[in-house]
């Protein structure tokens, strides 16, 4: 893969996998926080979300269906999956939900609210050094007191097998 098939050590000219992840669903993350003496946030009022990578933002798309109540922001890198995760919301109805094709220092110069949850599947492991500190400085400026991140992290072994795919 060259470089300029990338984002900031991120892949733009492989499309991620279409799938929905349950661990991103408001409700997954209360109950994990919950069991682990964390607070739930509320749900049966207006709350934001933001998914960071959201790929064709199928799991954005279904939540923001699930929650209505809910402000739901995704970002990619790569056009692709924008363009997909718009498609999807657009065929199912869902208006509570925007989509930005962004890097993640980008984001901040966006009009975005503070947000109670704050996800990346996988992303962190994905990208260099620059987009890592760059989600870092995001969810410091913009995840609301109290508020919850998801960051799942592939590492080997578990992810030896997928290791040349990524490549």
């Amino acid at each position: 893969m060259n470089d300029a098939g990338r984002s900031q050590g991120y892949v733009t000219d492989t499309s991620y996998a279409d799938k929905f992840f349950r661990e991103l669903s408001p409700v997954w993350l209360n109950y994990v926080a919950a069991v682990n003496g964390g607070s739930p946030r509320i749900l049966d009022r207006p709350f934001t979300y933001l998914e960071l990578g959201c790929g064709f933002g199928n799991s954005t798309v279904v939540n923001a269906a699930a929650f209505p109540r809910g402000e739901f922001h995704a970002c990619d890198f790569n056009p692709a999956h924008i363009e997909g995760g718009v498609r999807h919301a657009a065929a199912l109805g869902v208006s509570n939900v925007r989509f930005h094709e962004s890097s993640f220092d980008q984001l901040p110069t966006l009009d975005l609210p503070a947000f109670d949850f704050i996800v990346l599947h996988g992303v962190y492991s994905w990208v260099g050094t620059e987009a890592r500190q760059a989600i870092r400085r995001l969810v410091s400026a913009t995840l609301k007191p109290g508020g919850l991140v998801y960051v799942s992290y592939n590492c080997l072994p578990g992810w030896s097998a997928e290791a040349p795919l990524r490549r």
